[in-house]
């Protein structure tokens, strides 16, 4: 959801399935017909919908997550390529759940001066970070 300047709020809704919003993501702004059995969402079906404020020290990657977007530039490129490299790790067994948002804060916290002028510029920055998690996840082991 988002919360427009004078106040009102517009909300994306669907099935919790991934494949929507990363179609979206990938064809916007165009709506493209989803191929695939992603069911329809019944909101009378659903019921009510609660709302509760996330608990950040159980979700540490959210406050990280804030903290990239409020910092801008590079940052959300360099906090996306190190959960990438920690969450690969953590799904190949080398890396515990509970140290994903180590490695992407150690990430995070070098002095980044990537500039994203261009796709290869962005390119640049996301195997640099990439670098810099691996190297992270080394001293976190």
């Amino acid at each position: 959801m988002i919360e427009f300047c004078d106040g009102s709020v517009m909300a994306q809704l669907s099935a919790p399935d991934m494949r929507l919003p990363i179609q979206y993501a990938l064809t916007y702004p165009e709506r493209v017909a989803l191929n695939g059995d992603v069911p329809a969402l019944d909101l009378l079906a659903r019921g009510r919908l609660h709302f509760l404020r996330p608990n950040l020290k159980r979700f540490p990657c959210l406050t990280l997550a804030r903290e990239a977007l409020e910092q801008g530039g590079a940052m959300p490129c360099v906090l996306n390529a190190a959960d990438e490299v920690a969450v690969e790790a953590f799904l190949a067994r080398r890396l515990s759940f509970s140290a994903i948002p180590r490695v992407i804060d150690q990430v995070m916290g070098k002095a980044w001066t990537c500039r994203l002028g261009s796709l290869e510029d962005v390119l640049a920055c996301d195997a640099e970070a990439r670098g810099s998690a691996h190297e992270a996840m080394a001293r976190i082991q």
